[in-house]
C-alpha cells in the first residue's frame, strides 16, 4: 500500500485534494504575496496541477495528451510569473521593502553586467514553487 493510498483510507479521498490546495495556498502566501482567494491564485493551482500530471506522463506531443497539456500549462504559468514579475517590478519602482516576498527580493538583485534578469527569476520561482508542493507533499 503507497503512502497515498494509506492517507486516503485514513482520512478520505476527498480530503487529499484539499489538503494539496492549502499546501499551494500557504506556499504561494508566505513567498509570493499572491491575493488569497483571487483569480489569480485558483488558476495557478489548476495549471500546476496540469503540469504536475505531464512530469509524470510520456513525452509524446499530440493534441489532447498529458504531455501537451502540461506544456500549455506551463507556457500560462511562465506568463501569469512574468506578469507577477512585472507589477513587483513597479512597487519596487514605487518604492516597496524589497524583502517582503521572493520575487522582489530576487528582482532587488542584479547580475554581473548589473542589469534584471526577468526570466531567470521566473524559472527560479517555478522550480522554488513546485519544489516546495513536492516537498510539503511528504509532510501530509
Amino acid at each position: 500500500m503507497t503512502k497515498t493510498n494509506f492517507l486516503c483510507s485514513l482520512i478520505g479521498p476527498g480530503i487529499l485534494p484539499l489538503i494539496k490546495k492549502l499546501k499551494f495556498n500557504i506556499i504561494c502566501s508566505l513567498l509570493f504575496r499572491i491575493e488569497r482567494g483571487g483569480s489569480r491564485r485558483d488558476k495557478l493551482v489548476n495549471l500546476s496541477q496540469y503540469m504536475i500530471e505531464g512530469v509524470w506522463s510520456v513525452a509524446i506531443n499530440l493534441f489532447f495528451t498529458r504531455y501537451n497539456c502540461s506544456l500549455q500549462a506551463s507556457a500560462d504559468v511562465w506568463n501569469m510569473l512574468k506578469d507577477l514579475i512585472a507589477g513587483k517590478k513597479v512597487e519596487l519602482q514605487r518604492g516597496a521593502n524589497s524583502h517582503q516576498n521572493l520575487p522582489s527580493c530576487l528582482l532587488s538583485k542584479r547580475n554581473q553586467n548589473n542589469e534584471e534578469v526577468t526570466e531567470e527569476i521566473v524559472d527560479n520561482i517555478i522550480l522554488i514553487l513546485f519544489r516546495l508542493q513536492d516537498m510539503t507533499l511528504h509532510l501530509f
